[in-house]
């Protein structure tokens, strides 16, 4: 199955969008019950990011229904203690499990590369920089932010921390 993703940007609606993509009936209950404590603390943290740049795309199926996110903010307000002059920091790219190998995460990162290439300032981001896993099973059944995925894209590794691989790409 191949999903078509619509890809749409929200610079100040964040913390309203990610409730679905990130907290989901379909999820295990042991992931239910760790996330959905936390969501209120993530909601205040975007919306205190997005006047620092973040800007949240939200992939979008046929139906309606939202498939999965990408976040990102400028590298300096990274929750993540990286640094990198004027990189995109991707916080997170997830897509709903029912669309997992559909092409929905593919139409994410198509679109954070192509943004930072265009950022607005009519130079461009220096380059897209995400924290990512080696072989970590969140929950026990899936791969948070697996660095094979972004190096297909071709991030290259800069730091690594046992699993957690800092990525970047240009």
């Amino acid at each position: 199955m191949t999903a078509t993703a619509r890809i749409v940007e929200f610079p100040d609606e964040a913390p309203e969008l990610v409730e679905g993509p990130c907290v989901h009936p379909d999820d295990p209950p042991k992931m239910l019950g760790v996330m959905t404590p936390c969501m209120d603390v993530r909601k205040r943290w975007l919306h205190d990011m997005a006047e620092k740049g973040l800007w949240v795309a939200v992939a979008f199926g046929a139906d309606g229904g939202k498939q999965g996110l990408a976040e990102c903010v400028p590298i300096e307000w990274a929750a993540e203690p990286v640094s990198g002059d004027g990189s995109l920091f991707i916080n997170c790219l997830w897509v709903l499990p029912r669309y997992w190998r559909t092409g929905v995460g593919r139409a994410l990162m198509e679109y954070v590369i192509a943004r930072a290439a265009n950022d607005g300032s009519g130079r461009g981001a220096d380059g897209v920089t995400v924290l990512a896993y080696e072989k970590d099973r969140w929950f026990g059944y899936f791969s948070y932010m697996p660095a094979g995925f972004f190096r297909r894209f071709g991030f290259s590794e800069v730091d690594r921390d046992g699993s957690r691989v800092l990525l970047h790409l240009w």
